[in-house]
């Protein structure tokens, strides 16, 4: 009987240490698709500035890695930002600024002249970065205190349950 106590509160402890732990990745995971978007929207500025292309061919030339840090999910292109934004990129961004930011950029480019998308290219840049660098500070102290929180709660678990 103590046997089985002492496995049961061991398995206990690691399922907590691994929600702790996917926890932190989605954290990390969610500064990454930041800086996908970040990058997409920087050759996507490029591409428009030097060749004004539309965004259907914008995506056919982006290397396939960038896309999938931004959400895509399908094997093929998308055909605008907006169905790229909508897969797992909108999914994996907690942060109400650079979700709202990622969402207007996405739904609104194309709807402009060449100069507007620049700027607005530039502005959604800027905001983005200093999403980025603020989620960047947080996300050691959100670890540290996933990991504190899911093992106490487990440590609890145990003590109640023994």
């Amino acid at each position: 009987m103590v046997v089985c106590k002492a496995l049961g509160a061991l398995f206990l402890v690691l399922s907590a240490f691994e929600a702790a732990r996917t926890l932190s990745r989605t954290y990390e995971l969610e500064i990454l698709t930041i800086e996908g978007y970040i990058e997409l929207i920087r050759q996507v500025r490029t591409e428009v500035d030097i060749y004004a292309l539309p965004i259907d061919e914008i995506l056919k030339r982006c290397d396939g890695e960038l896309l999938l840090r931004c959400g895509k999910e399908e094997d093929k292109t998308p055909e605008d930002l907006l169905s790229l934004f909508s897969g797992a990129g909108g999914k994996r961004i907690k942060d109400r600024v650079a979700y709202k930011e990622i969402f207007e950029f996405c739904s609104d480019f194309g709807h402009n002249y060449r100069e507007e998308e620049l700027k607005r290219c530039d502005a959604s840049i800027a905001v983005l970065e200093a999403r980025r660098d603020v989620l960047r500070g947080d996300v050691h102290n959100k670890k540290k205190m996933s990991y504190t929180l899911a093992l106490s709660a487990a440590a609890a678990l145990v003590i109640l349950l023994i």
